[in-house]
């Protein structure tokens, strides 16, 4: 008898973690390949953030730069979980910025290497449950498949620190600042986009 309690028991287990892995294959967030772009100004030494696939925390794939949306954007990118958190303090600034400013959006898109199903998904619920509900459709995820590649269109020398980009409806990118959000940064930017605005 408690050999049959225990053997129901495993194969309970057993079809609970099946079904575990099966929803966490179809609900993960795509993989997504990275092109890079040339500039469209043609300028030496420019940037363009690259094409690839992303997918909001409210669960809208966007194939960005170009639906980013506005004449300008204000794109934060962390590089893995822990810096999301600085992420999150350029928000206040962000939503500020963008509500003075005509064409102005602004997301936070976290940048991560390619992985397997299970992952994904479990970084996608994580990032759900500690990042507020209002920014759900300006936060992405984009798991590529050469994450080299779209550091190296930006010019980002390693990934220990977010990088923050202000781009042009093309996406070439008019301003860059980096790692938490300062009073100083904040007004370097305002003075690149006044003028633009």
């Amino acid at each position: 008898m408690k050999k049959r309690v225990l053997w129901t028991v495993g194969l309970f287990l057993l079809m609970l973690a099946a079904l575990a892995v099966l929803v966490s294959v179809t609900t993960a967030p795509v993989t997504s390949n990275v092109t890079a772009l040339p500039c469209l100004s043609g300028a030496a030494g420019c940037l363009r953030f690259p094409a690839i696939i992303g997918e909001t925390l409210a669960g809208e794939e966007l194939a960005l730069p170009g639906d980013f949306g506005g004449r300008f954007a204000l794109v934060i990118v962390p590089f893995d979980r822990d810096q999301q958190v600085t992420a999150n303090g350029w928000l206040p600034f962000a939503r500020e910025l963008a509500q003075q400013t005509s064409g102005l959006t602004f997301y936070s898109v976290a940048i991560f290497p390619d992985m397997a199903a299970p992952m994904r998904a479990f970084i996608r619920l994580g990032m759900n449950a500690v990042i507020p509900a209002e920014v759900h459709t300006l936060t992405l995820t984009a798991f590529l498949q050469d994450r080299q590649a779209f550091l190296d269109a930006l010019a980002v020398p390693d990934v220990s620190v977010i990088q923050v980009f202000l781009l042009n409806a093309d996406g070439d990118v008019l301003w860059r600042g980096q790692g938490e959000f300062t009073p100083e940064q904040g007004e370097r930017l305002r003075q690149i986009i006044r003028p633009l605005s």
